[in-house]
């Protein structure tokens, strides 16, 4: 049994008793966490699959380990400069052209053909999913020092 008040607490920012909502929209942070929750489960979405991957394409156990690396590899290697051009052309276009290539890869990735169509998939999908950076920035740029400093 979990308490209405611990699932307020703990999961969600806000409401808090006794704090106001930050000036930004509530649907404005709901739609960053959705996509900081799209980022986090297409690096792990595959990991079940890997058996199943490994046989439908013969791979060997270095291939679909180097599969399910890359996204990792991509996503380290993009987040600079994903966050050098949400500074330059501004956080909402970075995580809506993140957002459309997150959702292309995705459908690459249930759809190749091939081992190596899967492997550009995977990489497509961890460069456009290298914005944790960009999503802390646009949270820090839409609330006052007050409201990050808050304590839970």
């Amino acid at each position: 049994f979990v308490s209405s008040s611990f699932l307020r607490l703990s999961f969600f920012p806000w409401p808090h008793s006794g704090s106001t909502m930050p000036s930004v929209s509530q649907r404005a942070l709901w739609t960053v966490y959705v996509v900081m929750l799209m980022d986090t489960l297409n690096f792990g979405i595959v990991f079940p699959l890997l058996p199943s991957i490994a046989k439908d394409f013969g791979a060997s156990a270095t291939l679909v380990g180097s599969m399910a690396s890359i996204y990792s590899l991509c996503q380290m290697l993009a987040t600079p400069f994903l966050g050098q051009a949400s500074d330059r052309f501004g956080r909402r276009p970075i995580i809506l052209w993140s957002l459309l290539g997150t959702t292309l890869s995705s459908f690459g990735t249930g759809y190749a053909w091939s081992f190596p169509v899967l492997i550009v998939a995977r990489c497509v999908n961890g460069l456009s999913g290298a914005t944790v950076g960009v999503v802390n920035a646009y949270v820090a740029d839409v609330t006052t020092a007050e409201e990050r400093d808050r304590k839970s």
